[in-house]
């Protein structure tokens, strides 16, 4: 007779156990987060999609635990150096001329700074070898949590449900922290690899039907896996690269260099570093202004010419006293500031690394002067919090290269461009105060939509002014110049370089405004999304199939109640870290937060029920309509007004919102906790509800069309559902 999930009793508690559900709940958190920060490093196809590899991990944490037999673990070595090799393999085959590790995700909507046509061959083409790769990539991140799963679920099975769950989410709860600070510390993947391993290791040999030889081979895997992510391929176009791991990206700095004559001998200087996030051009950190001293002949100096006299367009309009500069980056803006006299200098970057690059390696090293102040910050956020005034405001070809947190459509710099942003820019000026806002647009829909979202948040156009060449600093660049004496019609332009001309903007079509519930500047607001559906499809039956033997077996409403709270609970989390990023700034510190305060919300309603499951029980229902209220309150909330309700104390506004928002993930816990504490299968169950996130994952993408806030009312209908199965369930 073939042994069914059913058939397998729960074992009575074992005291080790307890040790090792934490430290493996650890390393599966740990995990996770280090594949999707790696893998959106390395191959770019997932730099804004990062979504896909975390409900690959969602996907193999299922199917593992919903394996009866405890025979997977041993495979995860094997696992893990799949997964390695296969990103270390890509970076080889692209450095030697293909584009494997180069692919952008086939998207017809999201813009990704690099082009994507659509209804032509090639293009179905790339989506169909696409699809074929995408397996390729996304195999090892399953076949990890697959064996991380598989155990886990054993332990589960080997102790009370809310015990069990209370541990895992502890060890996550450590694991996520643990992660944070290490991402902090600029660990590279390979350093990274270090404490899940010695984990997996130690537990490896613990193995009691595994033999030394086994052992052995299985430990010596293990150590080749971890040292071949320590093992990093060099370009050979690109020897003089520098690698870092910045909590947001990963950074290549290279070195640029130039022939100069100096006395007739021809010598090698260094004008620039070459800023690249996660593989592609991201910044150039030059002293654009003073290129001549170096030697440069005229020839030379007509390459920068028309990058030279877009940089000094803000400190043309307007002599430069107190400025901020947001966007600063490694330092291009902040040389060209102190070129033409600025007094002072904020200068805003979120990513510290980046800061660090233009303080050490610009060749101008604008972040030494005592005139410059470098503050590491979010620039919505300095625009929420700063108290200062000043005479120019600058955005520096501000733009992103990723997104907040590990499955958001929000990228880092979505809310800088929103209406509700403009505004508190305005407010942020002196009078006679002037914005001078540059951003490479390579597509018209871009700069029209900022263009738009300027005047609607001023009440007035924005002067613009646009590049006759067809590069970024060209046709592609967009200036925009707003401010009292625009509105008033009484500034005066300087006679600009004959590189520039103001475009009047008179055929603008204005679609959407940029707002704070939908601040999707990249999202292309023509035609449907074929190839991204036909992805989003794939990733759906491979799940389909992979869980086949869970999710199409008789039904049984308590599984299925699990099952629509994991997805209504993803959305409800992923919607919080959108929120808070607007709140308290797009870093990796927030992200951090709510994904731990996510986890000691879970860890509280768990006490609660452990106390008082009794009564919670009696009351179940009451429960459930405390958290609907919880979910509407949430909803509700306008969050402007409430963060700035307390005048100058606007950390009171912060908090404020914060707990609102993750009130509900509160209630939830409660509901989970009563159902998951009654579940006699809890590893099955626990799988239930691990599929659940990933449609909540993939749901999460109609933020893109309903905005940020209306994910919470996508919540209250899967919630809905999760309540019928519950009424099944009773009756």
């Amino acid at each position: 007779m073939t042994t069914t999930i059913a058939d397998v009793p729960e074992a009575r508690p074992v005291k080790p156990a307890y040790a090792e559900l934490f430290l493996l709940s650890l390393t599966s958190l740990f995990v996770e987060l280090l594949i999707i920060r790696w893998i959106s490093a390395d191959i770019r196809a997932f730099t804004i999609f990062k979504t896909f590899p975390l409900v690959t991990c969602f996907v193999g944490l299922g199917v593992g635990m919903a394996i009866p037999t405890d025979k997977w673990f041993r495979f995860t070595p094997a696992a893990i150096l799949q997964t390695v090799l296969t990103i270390r393999i890509s970076q080889i085959v692209m450095f030697r001329g293909a584009i494997l590790a180069r692919y952008i995700f086939p998207s017809l909507t999201t813009y990704q700074w690099a082009d994507f046509e659509a209804n032509t061959a090639t293009t179905w083409l790339f989506v169909g070898t696409f699809m074929l790769v995408l397996m390729l990539y996304l195999a090892g991140p399953f076949s990890i949590c697959l064996c991380l799963g598989n155990r886990l679920g054993q332990l589960f099975g080997s102790m009370k449900p809310l015990t069990a769950y209370s541990i895992n989410v502890a060890g996550a709860l450590v694991g996520g922290t643990l992660f944070g600070i290490c991402s902090y510390l600029s660990f590279t993947p390979g350093a990274l690899w270090i404490l899940p391993a010695a984990i997996i290791a130690y537990y490896l040999l613990r193995l009691p039907d595994a033999s030394g030889r086994a052992k052995t081979g299985l430990l010596a895997t293990l150590v080749i896996a971890v040292a071949a992510a320590f093992w990093i391929p060099k370009d050979p176009q690109n020897a003089e690269a520098t690698t870092f791991w910045s909590p947001y990206q990963k950074i290549d700095v290279v070195p640029c260099k130039v022939n100069v004559d100096v006395d007739g001998v021809t010598k090698q200087v260094l004008y620039a570093v070459e800023v690249r996030a996660n593989w592609l051009s991201y910044q150039l950190g030059l002293n654009i202004g003073k290129l001549k001293e170096l030697g440069m002949n005229d020839a030379q100096l007509k390459l920068f010419a028309a990058a030279n006299d877009r940089y000094s367009v803000p400190f043309l309009v307007r002599k430069p006293k107190d400025t901020l500069i947001v966007g600063a980056g490694s330092g291009t803006d902040v040389c060209q500031a102190l070129n033409f006299g600025a007094e002072h200098v904020d200068a805003v970057d979120i990513d510290p690394i980046i800061l660090s690059i233009g303080k050490t390696m610009n060749p101008g090293h604008p972040y030494l002067s005592t005139n410059v102040r470098p503050i590491c910050d979010d620039a919505r956020h300095y625009f929420d919090t700063c108290n200062k005034k000043y005479d120019l405001i600058v955005f520096g070809l501000l733009d992103s290269q990723t997104v907040v947190g590990m499955g958001s459509s929000i990228r880092v710099d979505n809310f800088v461009y929103t209406k509700q942003s403009f505004a508190k820019v305005l407010n942020l000026l002196k009078p006679g105060g002037l914005v001078v806002l540059t951003f490479g647009a390579p597509y018209d829909f871009l700069g029209e939509r900022l263009f738009c979202t300027i005047k609607e948040a001023a009440g007035y156009a924005p002067i613009v002014i646009r590049g006759r060449e067809s590069n970024y600093q060209g046709r592609h660049g967009f200036t925009y110049i707003f401010g009292q004496e625009v509105k008033d019609g009484t500034l005066k332009l300087p006679t600009l370089p004959s590189s520039l001309y103001i475009d009047s903007m008179q055929n603008v079509k204005c679609g959407r405004i940029l707002t704070d519930d939908w601040p999707y500047l990249y999202l292309n607001p023509e035609g449907i999304d074929v190839p991204y559906i036909l992805v989003v499809a794939e990733i759906l039956l491979l799940s389909l199939y992979c869980g086949r033997k869970l999710l199409f077996a008789p039904f049984e409403p308590r599984s299925w109640q699990l099952f629509f709270q994991g997805a209504a609970f993803m959305l409800l989390e992923l919607q919080s870290i959108s929120r808070l990023a607007l709140v308290w700034g797009a870093t990796w510190i927030t992200t951090s937060i709510v994904i731990n305060g996510v986890l000691l919300m879970i860890l509280l309603a768990n006490f609660v029920v452990a106390r008082h499951k009794s009564l919670l029980e009696r009351k179940e229902s009451m429960v459930w309509g405390l958290l609907f209220a919880l979910i509407l309150l949430s909803y509700l909330l306008p969050i402007d007004t409430v963060l700035h309700m307390f005048g100058n104390q606007i950390w009171l506004g912060q908090v404020t919102v914060t707990l609102v928002t993750i009130l509900p993930i509160f209630g939830a816990g409660l509901i989970f906790a009563i159902a998951f504490a009654g579940i006699q299968l809890s590893a099955r169950a626990l799988a239930f509800n691990l599929f659940g996130s990933v449609v909540g994952a993939m749901l999460e993408y109609f933020s893109n069309m309903i905005g940020i806030n209306n994910l919470v009312l996508l919540a209250v209908v899967l919630y809905g559902l999760a309540f019928t199965c519950y009424t099944k369930v009773k009756k």
